[in-house]
This record gives C-alpha cells, structure tokens and sequence, in this order.
C-alpha cells in the first residue's frame, strides 16, 4: 500500500489531495489526515520536576519557553479516520480536503500525515509531506 500527497497554499485556504495505491483489494480501511506544526513554543506542565530519574527535572513547573512538535493543530478527516470504499487492487483512492488556516498557524512550520488505518485503528502505511508541496506514492 503507497500513500501520495499533494497540497496547495493559496492565502490562508489549504488544499490537500490524498491518493492512496495498493497491490491488493483495499477493504475495511479507514484514511486519516492531520495536519500538525513544530516549534511552538509555550509553557509546558512539568510532572517530573522532582523526580531525579527524569532529563525534566529540577527544570521548573511549568517548564517555561518550551517547544513543542507534532503537535495537531486539526483534523481534515474525522478524527479517527474516513472509511475507504472498497476497492479492487491496483485502482487508485483519491481524496481531496480543504481547510482555511488559522493565522496563529506557521505555514512553513506545518506539516500533513495521512495513514491508512485497519478497523482497530492499526497504521497500515503513513506518509508525511510539508505544506505546499508534493510527495508521491511511498
């Protein structure tokens, strides 16, 4: 199974195009898409700040000025996935999601995974792509 993606930054509206390829029958199948941005930076709660074990410690609570990654900034599918149609092997799915950005976002920071989920939520394949550019099946 390969994962491709397209997307195209026009304004604060995001396009995205999610083809997803396989060499079997697809069934049963589920497509998640986030988009996620890295380096912002925020307090962060810091549970292990007394414990002596932890590379956290002794750095305050909250830790301030800390970066964050990965963190979700939304979900252009449902939050657990859409369902796939069935669909005969070696026939390309094609999925196409907009969203408009909201301006606390930092376009050259954001990223899109897209994975393709089993019915108990198991990763199939996934594929990353920065915003505004496109990464073919892998």
């Amino acid at each position: 199974m390969a994962i491709g993606i397209t997307s195209q930054l026009d304004g604060s509206t995001l396009a995205v195009q999610v083809t997803v390829a396989s060499e079997v029958a697809i069934s049963d199948k589920k497509l998640v898409l986030y988009l996620v941005e890295d380096g912002i930076i925020a307090d962060q709660v810091n549970y292990y700040n007394e414990d002596e074990g932890s590379p956290f410690f002794g750095l305050g609570n909250p830790i301030p000025n800390y970066e964050h990654k990965d963190v979700l900034r939304a979900s252009l599918t449902d939050i657990f996935g859409d369902a796939i149609s069935a669909t005969p092997a070696l026939t390309d799915v094609t999925a196409n999601y907009s969203i408009e950005l909201n301006s606390a976002f930092n376009p050259e920071k954001l990223r899109l995974v897209a994975m393709v989920v089993g019915p108990d939520n198991t990763a199939v394949n996934g594929q990353e792509a920065t915003v505004d550019s496109t990464v073919g099946y892998e």
